[in-house]
């Protein structure tokens, strides 16, 4: 039996397993054939003498057999009987598939459905849009006559939410023991584990046998630091959101943290947890010259600030033959420029002369030394 014998006039789409057909109605130029010559109708059996007559409209029985085509069609043949059956007629079929399936595809300005999908075109040039949750891909397929073509386009992968993550990271005293988080080995101290679903974390340090347990209580787009001491394993300190709180020290300088001696982390992380209770801090930066020392009450399930402004040292700065002056933005004058006060720390300095152009120079002010800086402008 001829499939197109059952092809109405002005059907748009077929469907078959999974894989659709467009008509030239839809600007993609289907293939198309022409109908057989109509046959003369069979004679109308006559009816039975007796018993029950079954009479079937004459206008049902083109339904009746296209469905049980196209069941035939389904059950026994499959996706690669319906490609033969497309490329016997002079058209093409094409396969995409994706990475992550569920990849919305778009043909020639038209959704056909989603990937892995297999589509029956008639042949030519066809646009193709790619649209997922990783970003879209557009390019063209050339489908010649009577050929199948199977597509792996490599979409980018949905980018993983990180707002429900946080991180951890591990300090020891002594450095280099193995740390274990969640029963898992993550290496030697110090080391930061990203990724970490909110809540309480276990935490465990080996040392020459021993083991070091903590409970830390991990918050979502921040970096707890924990700083172990094996030394001090006989003493029961749990650090956990019911048992402590958290301490966050602001200052534009890089400061290391410590307690009694004991360094508990710097002002790269955001926050510090710590025992509820007060605490007596120090902060310095070795090459600044820079220590102090504050005291921090921590709330059990809290959050504390902890503000250090950096103290002011001493700036000079002088040019040959002469420059106009901005330090950070500000302009201060005409060299020469002697016992400028400026906090401690990198400064940017800006020298300029009408004759001679311009420079930038980094000056460090520490409370060690008066910084000094002396530019020749005359040389490039």
């Amino acid at each position: 039996m001829n499939l197109k014998q059952f092809r109405q006039p002005g059907s748009r789409v077929h469907q078959v397993e999974g894989s659709a057909a467009l008509d030239h109605s839809e600007a993609l130029h289907a293939f198309d054939s022409e109908a057989d010559p109509p046959r003369p109708p069979a004679p109308e059996p006559a009816p039975p003498k007796s018993g029950l007559t079954l009479r079937i409209a004459p206008a049902a029985i083109l339904p009746l057999a296209l469905a049980a085509l196209a069941g035939i069609i389904v059950g026994a043949a499959g996706l690669w009987g319906f490609q033969r059956l497309v490329l016997g007629r002079g058209g093409a079929s094409l396969r995409l598939e994706t990475p992550a399936p569920g990849v919305e595809v778009i043909v020639a300005g038209k959704s056909l459905g989603r990937t892995p999908l297999s589509v029956a075109l008639a042949p030519g040039s066809y646009p193709v849009q790619l649209a997922g949750e990783g970003g879209r891909r557009e390019f063209v397929v050339d489908l010649p006559a009577r050929t199948s073509i199977v597509r792996y386009v490599d979409m980018p992968l949905p980018a993983p939410s990180v707002s429900a993550v946080g991180s951890l990271q591990v300090q020891t005293e002594p450095g280099r023991l193995v740390v274990f988080v969640d029963g898992v080995e993550r290496g030697p101290s110090p080391l930061t584990v990203p990724n970490l679903s909110p809540g309480e974390h276990h935490v465990a340090v080996r040392n020459e046998g021993t083991m070091v347990r903590r409970t830390v209580t991990i918050q979502p787009n921040e970096r707890t630091v924990l700083v172990v001491s094996p030394v001090d394993r006989v003493a029961p300190a749990p650090v956990s959101g019911a048992a402590g709180g958290w301490v966050s020290v602001a200052s534009p300088l890089a400061l290391v943290i410590k307690e009694a001696g004991k360094v508990l982390g710097t002002t790269d992380a955001e926050r510090l947890m710590l025992p509820a209770g007060e605490h007596h801090l120090e902060v310095s930066n070795d090459a600044l010259g820079f220590q102090a020392k504050r005291t921090v009450r921590i709330e059990a399930g809290k959050s504390t600030v902890l503000k250090v402004d950096p103290p002011t040292g001493v700036l000079s700065i002088n040019a040959q033959p002469w420059a106009e002056v901005w330090v950070d933005g500000q302009r201060i004058g005409e060299t020469p420029i002697g016992n400028l006060a400026r906090s401690i720390g990198p400064h940017e300095v800006v020298l300029r002369h009408p004759d001679l152009g311009e420079r930038r120079e980094t000056v460090t002010i520490s409370l060690r030394q008066p910084a000094r800086l002396g530019v020749d402008m005359r040389k490039k």
